[in-house]
């Protein structure tokens, strides 16, 4: 018995490392797949930024012969897509669209296969050769497919994409409204994933459906805005396209000089661009030179090492399963105690952590309260400086900076999560009515639910208009009644004033800022009823 206590030990040591010596060599050369790709994925995407486009293609050749060798299904439909783009680029569009007929199973990869719905898209409508039913119809098909699965899987940036392309095309094509929908819809997803540089794109190309369909006043507005955005950047061809659009109306209808001198400042950005390109291409070969010296003298210090390595590798062997015995057996003694302790320095990490956010979240909910009613003041004090300015402008504009004021007044004195009590935040919005000299009562009858700060504010936007369009419109008014209760499917929200209004009122401005506010928090069943002046909505917390 001792006998086989004896040799029955080594064995196991033995067989483990038979075992393990696979198993790291794999772990090996694994990583090291996994770092060529990257090179190449990185070179490739450097080749495609300085219009180098047959480098660039041919970085994603060697990536998907590599992934066709180690049988990396996902990584080669990435840089097939990525090199029908470049087809794309190169107004190669036939041979993009059959590259990407090729690609089978991409269903799988749910992000990828919007990618190929979204590069499908973009080569039918840049192939002039295609008839414009066959071209129309499938770039539909494409788009739509892709945005019910972007917004399935909350692909944010893909959505955006597809989005932008969908509108562009719509406002061109006459569908104005839908195509200014989509555009405005995907400036905001671009927003939402801080993609600054796509934002701004998007939002030239609602300027350029403004300029098509005349809404000088909407141009007006977003012009300035977008002029101030891309001030101070590199990005040329951003400012050359929105110079462009800008040089347009005053060309033809307004101001010729004004619109020769945005012209120029298009024709200067575009230049600027171009001599970017070239002064980085010129940079990229010279890397690309001094990278080709570096690799051939890479290779004849690799094969003088390989000569080296032939004759220690026996050595090399033993030395290796040495070091892998005496890694296991310290990692296996001092396991428990390495994990506790990072375990203990993680957890202190996160307390310090959190509670510098809350400190942070505190402070700046306390500034941003102070700065608002600072402004609120400012107004004020112009009110009774200016004879000229209208009071119930200025009272408007209070009672919305005062909502905004108020939720931050929440979320600074109780910070739950960023969660604000409902019926405290009417409270507080009503209680600014009251000391304005509103000659009727206001009721609140509102259950308990707690709705997260970044969407409270528009509830409270909702009940200042619905209270100022009474104030300002309703005659005979007794008593204002807000009602909010719960159901099996939510919340509904009531407001009455008991009032009728005209048969028009539907399309004023404040009852149609109301509709709109109410689909941004969700709401559903808007109804208005006219003859006593009621508003009713449902919505979930």
């Amino acid at each position: 018995m001792k006998f086989f206590s004896i040799t029955f030990r080594p064995m196991k040591i033995v067989l483990l490392l038979l075992f393990l010596i696979p198993f790291c060599v794999f772990s090996q050369l694994s990583q090291e797949i996994q770092e060529e790709l990257e090179s190449h994925f990185q070179m490739a995407n450097q080749y495609n930024g300085l219009a180098l486009y047959g480098e660039s293609i041919g970085e994603l050749d060697q990536i998907i012969k590599i992934a066709r060798q180690y049988n990396l299904e996902e990584t080669r439909i990435s840089a097939t897509i990525k090199k029908a783009e470049i087809f794309r680029k190169t107004q190669n569009f036939a041979r993009g669209i059959t590259l990407l007929e090729s690609l089978k199973n991409t269903k799988l990869y749910p992000k990828l296969h919007v990618q190929k719905l979204g590069r499908f898209a973009a080569l039918y409508a840049e192939n002039g050769d295609l008839d414009h039913q066959t071209q129309d119809d499938s770039i539909k098909v494409f788009i739509d497919e892709g945005i019910a699965l972007a917004v399935e899987f909350n692909f944010k940036e893909e959505e955006a994409g597809l989005r932008n392309e969908l509108g562009f095309r719509q406002t061109r094509s006459g569908n104005y409204e839908e195509g200014l929908n989509n555009l405005l819809k995907a400036a905001e997803l671009y927003k939402a994933v801080h993609d600054t540089i796509n934002e701004v794109s998007v939002l030239t190309n609602v300027l350029d459906a403004y300029v098509n369909e005349r809404h000088f006043d909407e141009f007006d507005s977003l012009y300035p805005i977008l002029v101030e955005r891309v001030e101070n950047t590199e990005w040329y061809a951003i400012r050359s396209n929105l110079y462009r659009i800008i040089a347009a109306p005053f060309i033809a209808h307004r101001n010729e000089t004004e619109g020769l001198r945005w012209l120029d400042l298009s024709h200067e950005n575009t230049v600027r661009q171009i001599e970017k390109t070239n002064t980085a291409q010129m940079a990229a070969f010279k890397i690309i030179h001094d990278t080709n010296l570096y690799k051939e003298d890479a290779l004849k210090k690799s094969r003088e090492l390989e000569n080296e390595f032939n004759k220690t590798k026996e050595l090399y062997f033993f030395i290796t399963i040495l070091v892998l015995v005496i890694v296991i057996v310290v990692l296996i003694f001092f396991r428990e105690r390495r994990l506790k302790r990072t375990l203990n320095t993680t957890v202190s990490e996160l307390n310090t952590l959190n509670e510098k956010y809350q400190m942070l979240m505190v402070e700046s909910n306390h500034r941003i309260k102070n700065n608002l009613q600072m402004i609120i003041s400012m107004l004020e004090y112009t009110k009774k400086q200016s004879k000229n300015l209208d009071p119930k402008f200025v009272l408007s504009i209070s009672s919305k900076i005062r909502t905004i004021s108020a939720l931050h007044k929440h979320l600074y004195l109780d910070v739950h999560n960023g969660l604000v009590e409902l019926s405290t935040f009417f409270s507080e919005i009503t209680e600014h009515y009251d000391t304005i000299g509103m000659s009727y009562t206001i009721k609140h009858e509102v259950c308990p639910v707690q709705i997260e700060g970044e969407r409270i504010v528009y509830f409270g936007l909702i009940l200042n208009e619905m209270l100022a369009n009474t104030l300002q419109h309703a005659k005979d008014v007794e008593k204002v009644f807000i009602k909010v209760s719960a159901n099996d499917k939510g919340y509904i929200l009531s407001y009455s004033d008991g009032s009728s209004h005209p048969n028009d009122a539907k399309s004023g401005t404040g009852i149609k800022l109301i509709e709109q506010l109410v689909r941004r928090v969700n709401g559903t069943d808007y109804k208005l009823d006219i003859t006593n002046g009621t508003y009713e909505f449902s919505f979930n917390s």
